[in-house]
């Protein structure tokens, strides 16, 4: 019996969707791990539009830093997690990133020319949601035990969907998994989908965690290749405010934005001018 690692690294590379509830609010729930390390290709409510080739190229990426890292294959136990097995966790995450900006920066590139051709011709929305956001991508969230992260719903595409798209099978590698890099010692990349069957074709993020936790894995990598948009059909001006939100509570990815404290300084300061001048001109005698 494979003995299941402690630290795995998890690839999402299908669609996903960040799940809202009846009141449009993101589903958040406490996490159950240790720690947890999360890259997200694309932000709140963008589509990530890329090719097969390149979702099997950042794969095998990902693939080759992990059997580079032997840490990776340590069974540890949750009282040996010290904060420089973390910061291995972030150098791992931050090396991936600098590899998948130069890997995917043609990809970029293409999707950007695509755009712009068609520009006068009513381009498409996801192409420009995610043309609009490129500076957003690539972004490295950490999780402790007990901080809210945000669910998503992964589900695959059926055969006839890949077809469609011009998948061939044979030279789609990476595409439509959830991958386990470094599941258990016996050295096989896992789909978490060949592992439950083929009566499953969606898991949520929340259902994930918990399945792995239950399973004894304590720490996770996140490398999140998946789309990021909304459960529910929003209008523009409401995606960019529930972005917004979702950042400035860290529970996706990003960081929180610390105010300007000598431009809110300039503001109190024209506040209390105009308060001081309102003062004369109503004592002021005509």
């Amino acid at each position: 019996m494979p003995e299941i690692r402690k630290t795995i690294v998890v690839g999402f590379n299908l669609h996903g969707e960040i799940i809202l509830d009846k009141n449009n609010n993101p589903e958040t729930m406490p996490v159950p791990n240790n720690y947890i390390v999360k890259l997200n290709v694309v932000a709140p409510g963008v589509p990530n539009i890329s090719t097969f080739e390149n979702y099997n190229d950042l794969g095998n990426i990902t693939s080759n830093l992990v059997s580079k890292n032997n840490w990776l294959n340590d069974s540890m136990i949750s009282a040996m997690l010290q904060e420089n097995y973390k910061s291995k966790m972030l150098q791992f995450v931050t090396e991936l990133k600098e590899q998948f900006i130069d890997e995917n920066k043609n990809n970029v590139k293409g999707v950007e020319n695509e755009y712009f051709k068609r520009k006068n011709n009513e381009p498409f929305k996801h192409e420009q949601n995610f043309i609009y956001n490129v500076d957003s991508m690539y972004k490295i969230s950490e999780f402790n035990k007990g901080d809210l992260i945000t669910n998503k719903l992964f589900y695959k595409f059926t055969q006839e969907q890949l077809e469609e798209s011009g998948a061939e099978e044979e030279y789609n590698t990476g595409f439509n998994k959830i991958v386990l890099y470094n599941f258990a010692d016996d050295g096989v990349i896992y789909d978490v989908f060949t592992m439950l069957g083929p009566e499953y074709q969606y898991i949520t993020l929340f259902q994930l965690i918990e399945l792995l936790t239950g399973m004894g894995v304590e720490n996770l990598i996140l490398v999140d290749l998946s789309c990021a948009v909304f459960s529910d059909k929003l209008s523009s001006r409401n995606v960019r405010n529930l972005r917004r939100r979702i950042n400035a509570t860290n529970t996706y990815g990003g960081t929180i934005k610390k105010k300007n404290k000598n431009i809110k300084n300039k503001k109190l300061m024209k506040t209390k001018k105009y308060r001081k001048n309102r003062r004369k001109l109503r004592n002021r005698k005509i």
